[in-house]
């Protein structure tokens, strides 16, 4: 796995936020934002010697994307893919797009694209210059090839393209890159967008093939908020027999499974790059006592008063059952807002304004039918939005998920696929 990083830091919820997030709601995220601790927006991208076409034995089915024309509004773009590739889930935030093409269930084309904001001192050499230099450092990659970059217009702008050679894990494997720069607007930051198609050497007939239809099939088209854009149900589902779970993120929405659950994203450029809307479904055993309502109001007790010690004004808009495919969830919208204008965030981009966090949560209790209880708990975070337009996100994702039969713990695992 290469890690490509750029020059802009990537925003981030702001920090009195954050600071109680992390002791309430989201204990999988403070793994996540670990691994992310000081470190630039970053692009990552898998290397074909080691993918497999993520498939029914990860528990995760990828979409048939023959003519799909996928269009990411919060990225401000828009792709055709190839035909015979698939979609399959996003290995950062920063991605806007990956599908493999699969033969005999192992993936031997790969297509990535993916962005970042950038200075105004980037230009499309310096990026390429980034970008190589990551990979000489990267201990895993062995005999790089660097072939001269070379022009390319891409959307109508100018960009810059090369190839590359390598064994990565002593898988020989080649690749087509190009990158291009949107400028900024009254209306949208200054974009750089990466475009990769990976490929085993040994299959690398397609390469230059798939590449070009990726180019000539890329358009520029407005950017929005994340919580603005109608979901794209077309994603690949995520489902735990162990926890009891099936979840479709949407298509675009970067999702990792947990120990606990599903951690679930999408960036929010227009917003200096912070990491929202976030939906995290926590899920944990629970005693025969435990309603779905004392699960809820536990969240909220919590949230509050972390909030209360950090300096925010939590205000409940809104609580009470909701009915949902039989059963019956407890849900609660909470509002906070900074008490101050000191309490400006340190990690928010220069001119950015603290803006107030709606939470919008609901949780039900059931029996595992493993002589067990447990809950799952659905926790949205949003930044700057009102109170409704949280909610309404939260039933559209609430939407894609179901509770599932549990499998016991004895029973055989499925085959891995190879």
């Amino acid at each position: 796995m290469i890690l490509l990083t750029g020059l802009v830091p990537c925003g981030r919820i702001p920090a009195i936020y954050e600071s109680w997030i992390r002791r309430t709601y989201c204990p999988d995220y403070v793994a996540f934002l670990e691994r992310e601790q000081g470190m630039f927006a970053r692009f990552t991208f898998v290397l074909l010697g080691l993918v497999l076409l993520v498939g029914a034995a990860r528990g995760q089915t990828a979409s048939n994307s023959a003519t799909l024309r996928i269009e990411a509004p919060h990225a401000g773009l828009a792709v055709c893919l190839p035909e015979d590739f698939q979609v399959v889930p996003l290995t950062s935030p920063q991605e806007i797009i990956r599908a493999v093409k699969a033969q005999d269930q192992t993936a031997v084309n790969s297509v990535s694209i993916l962005t970042e904001r950038v200075d105004p001192q980037m230009t499309t050499e310096s990026y390429f210059e980034n970008i190589t230099n990551q990979l000489r450092r990267n201990l895993a990659i062995r005999h790089l090839e660097v072939q001269k970059s070379t022009p390319i217009p891409v959307a109508n702008l100018p960009g810059l393209a090369w190839r590359l050679e390598y064994s990565f894990r002593g898988k020989r494997t080649s690749a087509v890159s190009a990158c291009f720069i949107r400028e900024a607007t009254t209306r949208s930051p200054r974009m750089c967008y990466l475009i990769n198609v990976e490929s085993l050497t040994s299959e690398s007939s397609q390469l230059v093939k798939v590449f070009g239809h990726l180019v000539k099939n890329i358009s520029l088209i407005p950017m929005q908020h994340p919580a603005d854009i109608s979901l794209d149900t077309r994603g690949p589902t995520l489902e735990d027999t162990k926890l009891g779970y099936s979840f479709r993120p949407p298509l675009g929405w970067f999702a990792q499974r947990t120990p606990t659950g599903v951690l679930c994203m999408q960036m929010d450029y227009l917003r200096g790059g912070l990491d929202v809307p976030r939906l995290q479904i926590i899920i944990r055993p629970e005693t025969e006592r435990t309603t779905s309502k004392t699960v809820s109001k536990e969240w909220v007790d919590k949230a509050t008063e972390s909030a209360t010690q950090n300096g925010l004004l939590p205000q409940i808009y809104s609580e009470g059952p909701v009915n949902i495919a039989g059963h019956e969830w407890y849900q609660t919208v909470l509002f906070h807002e900074p008490k101050s204008a000191a309490l400006q965030s340190a990690t928010a981009p220069a001119g950015a304004k603290e803006e107030p966090a709606i939470i919008a949560q609901r949780s039900v209790c059931l029996p595992t039918g493993q002589g067990t209880r447990q809950s799952y708990s659905l926790v949205l975070l949003m930044v700057g939005q009102d109170n409704q337009k949280g909610v309404k996100l939260l039933e559209a994702l609430g939407e894609n998920f179901s509770v599932i039969r549990i499998q016991p713990a004895n029973a055989a695992e499925p085959a891995e696929q190879k």
